[in-house]
């Protein structure tokens, strides 16, 4: 009858992944770790952190390698839902008809939709260091940049309020059209509302 061996319980997938990265790592002494997968007893394969630290003699030589694993297995379902679900919601977000923003108790923008990039011809990081209130018609400017600060003035309160606000702006071409914003509260917390 035969034994199975200890590195049989490993994913082939990941050992052959990993042996350059461990060896490398062994080879020059030092900490390192990494997420492999685990057969249990049962045959389920877990992610396990493995974690290794040498222990060294008096003139600094690795004369022994102490591992730990840590079934991370949970951790990692639940990140791979949320992925799935951050994923969704920006598919949803992305196919309204119309321009979707959050931003924070501060004003800076945390996400726009695929809507407002196109529209403005911005990427997500240009969106976030530009003035969008460039974009506002200029007889419309001040009114809608007071209004704004008006709405984001209490972080971290209760405030409810809406505000809705049609007015021109520029596209890239340049062309004029109405937009209704509505700047609503979503998440009110001791950090901060989130709009």
């Amino acid at each position: 009858m035969r034994t199975e061996s200890f590195r049989d319980v490993f994913h082939p997938e990941d050992s052959e992944r990993l042996r350059p990265e461990r060896d490398a790592a062994i080879s020059r002494g030092v900490p390192f770790e990494y997420e492999r997968r685990v057969r249990r007893r049962d045959g389920q394969y877990r992610w396990l952190l493995v974690q290794y630290n040498p222990l060294r003699d008096e003139r600094g030589a690795v004369i022994r390698w102490y591992a730990t694993g840590t079934d991370i297995d949970d951790r990692k379902r639940a990140e791979d839902a949320l992925r799935s679900n951050e994923e969704s919601l920006r598919l949803i977000v992305d196919n309204i008809p119309g321009f979707v923003s959050t931003a924070n108790a501060t004003g800076e923008l945390e996400h726009v939709s695929r809507q407002v990039l196109e529209y403005f011809g911005k990427t997500a990081e240009q969106m976030k260091n530009w003035a969008i209130s460039d974009a506002h018609h200029p007889d419309d400017r001040a009114r809608a940049i007071d209004a704004y600060k008006h709405s984001i003035s209490k972080p971290g309160s209760r405030l409810i309020a809406k505000l809705a606000i049609v007015e021109p702006m520029a596209s890239t071409a340049g062309s004029m059209c109405g937009v209704v914003r509505s700047v609503m509260p979503t998440v009110a917390s001791s950090a901060g509302t989130t709009w």
